[in-house]
């Protein structure tokens, strides 16, 4: 069974339809967060550029830094990023398993898929957790850059999608010479103390997200199968979910389990993740109608293009007006705003004149549902944030992504953008290599070559740093695009 790192969405055949506005989805949350790490936190720079709870400030030197406030509510784009990636994850579930449970996978097969699928992920969060270039070296030098790309360049045999015609015996060299080299890697690093404070290897040292991605791949899946044909169930496991979360905030035998496993089995499992849940669920709910929408296989008819050009304005300026609004504080305003517009993204989506029109009628009212919920909850455990996140987090953000779900499928099967759109696209069908290659690719063959340092020196204003960093986002995203233009996938 193979099944990408975040989710796969696999040709709809015989259906002449295709998920393309998920890809363009999930890589819009891929490139996203790339971009927001290579922005310099050495610079004065807005606040939104950032994490709502890691603003700039000054320190007693007078230099930029990054104090992790709790107790700051608000919301940037960077604050999107995780939850949309996760949505995402959701979506793609039954566009995966759908027609494989239908033409035979037993419910048990596939939960082992999902077991399997999160141990891969497991090992895959350890070591590159273990090889990028800010756990090996504080400030990274050749070498350290050497060995970062060297890790790298192993992670091709590790999880490259082999040949279909190549023997089994073939396949298993190619992976023996991935995992093999891998793990020498690792021994090598961890006898020669090459990490700061001469720690050596850790299994703890992690790349949390990648943990959690694969934690909410195995239960979103587990959730997906066993009420696959009752949405009543699965909004049910919410209420649970919901009461597990409310009852573990107080003192108590649930607030101990809830925290039990970060501090011992957090480099694989940890409950606290559990909450994302809260995203991958209403994502599976869109995937259900997604992959509905494909089974029917309808004619797309001549749907009213200015109504729904409307739409995605309406939906832009809803997101902006959130993110300002939250940021800034603009409580009653916000709610106002939000209401307003969510009532006209309604009324603009009233009248579906085809199967495309009325599967984005029916995302919208999802995505209303949702984000309305938040911003009820918006008062709710100090107003919104993403860390420590709060309830009012997941849903708003879980109804932003309904929106721009259904902006991209308005955008690539009515309007038919998706040659422009292609660099989002192909970052979200090869979203592990996208993730991956700009610490361990692009960063190490710009130093090693000395470039990076050159470019550094041109461009050390902040604002031209942060023009950098886009650049630097857009060769990654043109590098993705090539691989995957040439069946070069990553998969767990």
């Amino acid at each position: 069974m193979e099944i990408s790192g975040v989710g796969d969405i696999p040709d709809a055949k015989p259906s002449k339809h295709r998920a393309v506005a998920l890809d363009v989805l999930r890589g819009l949350a891929v490139l996203m967060m790339v971009f927001s790490g290579q922005v310099p936190y050495d610079k004065p720079l807005p606040a939104w550029l950032f994490h709502a709870q890691e603003p700039p400030t000054y320190d007693q030197n007078h230099l930029i830094v990054h104090v992790f406030d709790p107790t700051h509510a608000g919301l940037t784009y960077v604050d999107l990023v995780f939850p949309i990636f996760l949505f995402c994850l959701g979506a793609a579930i039954p566009l995966s398993l759908t027609n494989k449970l239908e033409q035979g996978m037993t419910r048990r097969q596939a939960i082992l898929g999902g077991l399997w699928r999160l141990m891969q992920l497991s090992w895959f969060a350890v070591y590159i957790g273990n090889i990028r270039p800010v756990n090996l070296h504080v400030v990274p030098n050749l070498t350290t850059w050497m060995v970062a790309f060297v890790g790298c360049l192993l992670m091709y045999p590790m999880f490259m999608r082999l040949p279909a015609a190549w023997d089994n015996n073939r396949k298993l060299l190619v992976r023996l010479v991935g995992y093999g080299g891998g793990l020498l890697l690792l021994a090598a690093l961890d006898s020669s103390k090459f990490y700061p404070k001469h720690l050596g290897f850790e299994l703890f040292r992690v790349d949390v997200i990648i943990v959690a991605l694969g934690d909410m791949a195995f239960f979103g899946t587990l959730i997906w199968v066993l009420t696959r044909r009752s949405l009543f169930a699965r909004l049910g496991v919410l209420t649970f979910l919901l009461a597990i979360r409310l009852g573990a905030s107080q003192p108590g035998w649930l607030q101990e389990v809830w925290t039990f496993a970060p501090k011992n089995t957090g480099f694989v499992f940890a409950f606290d993740y559990l909450k994302y849940l809260f995203l991958v669920v209403p994502g599976t709910v869109a995937g259900d109608l997604i992959q509905e929408w494909i089974t029917k296989n309808d004619a797309i008819g001549a749907a009213s293009k200015p109504r729904l050009l409307l739409f995605i304005a309406l939906t832009t300026l809803l997101v902006v007006g959130l993110l300002y609004g939250y940021e800034s504080r603009l409580l009653y305003q916000t709610s106002l705003f939000s209401a307003v517009c969510s009532l006209g993204l309604s009324r603009l989506m009233s009248k579906p004149s085809d199967s495309l029109d009325r599967l984005c009628r029916t995302l919208t009212h999802w995505g209303i549902y949702w984000l309305m919920l938040g911003v009820l909850l918006q008062p709710f455990e100090g107003g919104i944030k993403k860390d420590p996140s709060t309830l009012c987090y997941y849903f708003l953000t879980a109804g932003i992504a309904y929106l721009l779900l259904t902006s991209f499928l308005i955008l690539t099967d009515v309007f038919k953008t998706r040659r422009p759109l292609s660099l989002l696209a192909y970052s979200g069908q090869n979203p592990m290599i996208a993730y991956v290659s700009m610490a361990n690719f692009i960063l190490p063959v710009l130093a090693i070559t000395h470039l990076l340092p050159a470019l550094n020196s041109l461009c050390y204003r902040p604002w031209e740093r942060v023009l950098l960093a886009a650049l630097e986002t857009l060769l990654l995203a043109y590098l993705v695009s090539l691989a995957t233009k040439k069946g070069i996938y990553w998969r767990t």
